[in-house]
């Protein structure tokens, strides 16, 4: 008797673990696809502005001061390179034109500028040498 006893408190103690568990899986499933659902719509979002930033409309003339020298090229031009330093800066939102001019500046030397600038347009690393 006693081991019939014991048994039961051990087999009530396994269904109460088990339904545990059920509320456990349950709740993990009802958060998992509330974090797909998130997901979709964060990839909606990003799809819609990944294709804004290259619509032709926006492909505009961007302007750069670059230590006081002026360069213009397109901002295609700059976005060429998937996550470089133009990319990261155009896509943070962060980085605005002068209101004045309508310029980006970048407080770096002009003299090598025109090196990156065209190793962006040719798509092609920057020459060492």
């Amino acid at each position: 008797m006693i081991l019939s006893e014991e048994w039961k408190q051990t087999t009530a103690a396994f269904s109460s673990f088990l339904s545990s568990l059920d509320n456990i899986r349950e709740s993990v499933k009802q958060k998992q696809t509330e974090f797909e659902d998130h997901c979709t719509t964060l990839n909606n979002k990003m799809e819609q502005a990944h294709k804004r930033s290259g619509s032709s409309e926006d492909n505009k003339i961007v302007t750069l001061n670059i230590g006081g020298k002026k360069f213009q090229t397109s901002q295609d031009t700059l976005l060429s390179v998937h996550e470089s330093f133009f990319w990261c800066m155009l896509h943070s939102g962060d980085w605005k034109p002068d209101e004045e001019h309508g310029e980006y500046f970048i407080d770096r030397s002009a003299i090598v500028f025109p090196l990156i600038l065209e190793s962006l347009r040719q798509q092609q690393p920057v020459p060492t040498e």
